[in-house]
């Protein structure tokens, strides 16, 4: 199920300010305090049963999605709380989470496994963000993301800023620094 971007609201538990209040979500119909499946866990998701219709484009109800948890795939976002995938933006790489050893957490994303489930892994993305709080989920300057799943270097002669989804000539990128047409007609001649 995907949330349209003024739906985040309606999910989020508190009001005011920090990120604690903006990060957690409330106890809804699939996580709460009497039902909590691996799906509920950052970076996994659940599935609905067959039988049910599910509406996409009703994003005021949530379907109970329970079934056959498993990690978020690959260029996806699951949030800690919600047992949907949500997909990543274009720009930005969402890979597959690997357990750093040494200190827990599942990397590129911040989430540590639940304690006693010997069978849980790690998954996916499990937040969305700005680029200022969130730039580990943008591709990274010097390569592009032609996909939230790849993640290619920029070749010699080309530029990649972070977000990049494609490279772009080096010569382009100078072209638009220049706003003088004496300047660049410098810069061609030579």
């Amino acid at each position: 199920m995907m949330f349209p971007l003024g739906s985040r609201r309606s999910l989020l538990g508190g009001g005011g300010g920090g990120l604690r209040s903006s990060y957690y979500l409330r106890p809804n119909k699939n996580c709460n305090l009497t039902a909590w499946p691996a799906g509920c866990e950052p970076g996994w998701a659940c599935n609905v049963k067959k039988e049910d219709n599910v509406d996409i484009k009703n994003d005021r109800e949530i379907p109970e999605r329970v079934l056959d948890c498993q990690p978020c795939c690959p260029g996806f976002f699951c949030p800690h709380g919600l047992t949907c995938m949500i997909p990543c933006p274009l720009g930005a790489y969402c890979p597959r989470a690997q357990l750093n050893q040494a200190t827990g957490v599942c990397d590129p994303y911040r989430y540590q496994l639940p304690p006693g489930q010997a069978n849980h892994s790690c998954g996916g993305a499990d937040i969305w963000s700005d680029f200022n709080t969130g730039y580990e989920l943008f591709c990274s300057g010097g390569f592009y993301c032609p996909t939230t799943t790849q993640r290619l270097p920029c070749t010699e002669g080309h530029f990649c800023r972070s977000g990049s989804t494609a490279q772009m000539p080096l010569r382009r990128v100078i072209a638009r620094r220049f706003s003088l047409k004496e300047e660049l007609a410098g810069y061609l001649l030579s």
